[in-house]
């Protein structure tokens, strides 16, 4: 079956969501968590996390660096050659290849070892970096011969950040999202026009941000909705603008039209689009620059999906909040919430991922456990089969850090 990859108008993030960065929790007020609460501080984004949502898929990663991905397969992003468009058991990505991050987007996957990027999934726009257009269910280099220490996927570009602190981008330009000072599509890892030195970076929808090494924020790319954060709606910032305000970040995650970061302190700040509450101040008017979150938490890490995000607490509680039409919220019901709402649910979670419709979170134990959409139905499938609140996934593999 072929495919035609769809705009995050009808999706997501990722990223991603991979994202960019992932996201972590648990569900106290709700219930008491049996796992150990993490160390009550905010997460080193340098740091890889074992679970990444994208779209329609989601991959983990092993202690021993094992890449194991399910849901959607259409382009080939589960990185294991078959012809089902939908694997709903995890399939180990092929090559043998030990990673060492591992990231979620779109259509697409991405992940490093030994500080070589390698892609697969769909390579439209040239997605995968390596200078070609046809797609591949295994993971192939990205081309550049540069070494890389993380790498992000959003929907249709991915961006990678070099050991010497510099960011490369590859795949769709055309609002600026790869940050070279055009809109032409590249299919080839391109640097961002900075001087700047760069410790992390978060691809989203058609923007990315990164930090750099003095904790200021910067985005780039589509700028409708103030997810640049410069403090006003814009077109598109084809080159790294600077972040509003005199907030310094120790990590950020960008998705479908929205970012956050967070403080040293733990405090979550979010812009952009805000009509289903994902920047979580309690209101719904759009931002255009960081905004505190509200409810006096603090995080350890966020991430942000499709218009909602998940945060782990110092105290190792998850919340989420924001779109909850198939209960990527994970509380229970299908209720937008424009302010954290925890997680139901006794299981404490260690890394959490926000992506599409769904959401995925691992414990200290290394088991997976996600609620959401079902990664069998399309976005207007049946509602029937979606899951509210937390349930174990993947069952008999553990993921971890390697």
């Amino acid at each position: 079956m072929r495919f035609k990859e769809r705009k995050f108008g009808s999706w997501l993030v990722v990223l991603l969501l991979a994202a960019a960065p992932a996201a972590y929790g648990l569900g106290v007020p709700a219930g008491s968590g049996s796992g150990e609460a993490p160390d009550a501080s905010v997460m080193d984004p340098t740091v890889p996390q074992p679970i990444t949502v994208g779209f329609d898929h989601v991959c983990g990663l092993t202690p021993q660096g094992d890449v194991h991905c399910w849901g959607g397969n259409r382009a080939g992003q589960l990185g294991a050659p078959g012809e089902a468009d939908v694997e709903l058991e995890p399939l180990q990505v092929t090559g043998g290849i030990a990673f060492e991050r591992v990231s979620a987007g779109q259509l697409r996957t991405c992940g490093v070892a030994g500080g070589e990027a390698y892609c697969w999934g769909s390579n439209q726009f040239g997605g995968l970096g390596d200078g070609g257009d046809e797609n591949r269910a295994e993971p192939g280099p990205v081309a550049g011969g540069l070494s890389f220490t993380a790498v992000s996927a959003g929907t249709r570009h991915a961006c990678g950040l070099t050991d010497g602190g510099e960011i490369h981008c590859w795949g769709v330009n055309r609002q600026g999202q790869l940050g070279d000072g055009t809109t032409e599509n590249r299919d080839t890892p391109t640097p961002v026009a900075s001087d700047l030195s760069f410790t992390a970076v978060s691809a989203g929808l058609e923007h990315t941000c990164a930090l750099t090494d003095g904790g200021e924020a910067y985005c780039w790319g589509s700028n409708h909705a103030g997810q640049v954060g410069a403090g006003e709606r814009s077109a598109s910032r084809p080159e790294p603008t600077a972040v509003a305000g005199d907030l310094t970040f120790e990590t950020l995650s960008a998705g479908y039209n929205v970012t956050c970061g967070l403080t040293a302190a733990g405090e979550a700040y979010c812009w952009g689009v805000n009509h289903t509450g994902a920047v979580g101040d309690g209101e719904d008017e759009l931002r255009t620059e960081p905004t505190a979150v509200v409810g006096g938490h603090t995080f350890q890490t966020v991430s942000v999906g499709y218009l909602h995000v998940c945060g782990i607490t110092q105290a190792g509680e998850t919340y989420c909040w924001g779109l909850n039409s198939r209960g990527q919220l994970g509380d229970g019901t299908r209720n937008n919430r424009n302010e954290p709402t925890p997680v139901t649910g006794d299981v404490s979670f260690e890394h959490v991922s926000a992506g599409g419709y769904h959401t995925c979170g691992v414990t200290a134990g290394g088991e997976a456990h996600c609620w959401g959409r079902d990664l069998s139905q399309g976005i207007g499938g049946d509602t029937d089969s979606d899951v509210l609140e937390p349930a174990a996934t993947a069952e008999g593999i553990t993921f971890g850090m390697p």
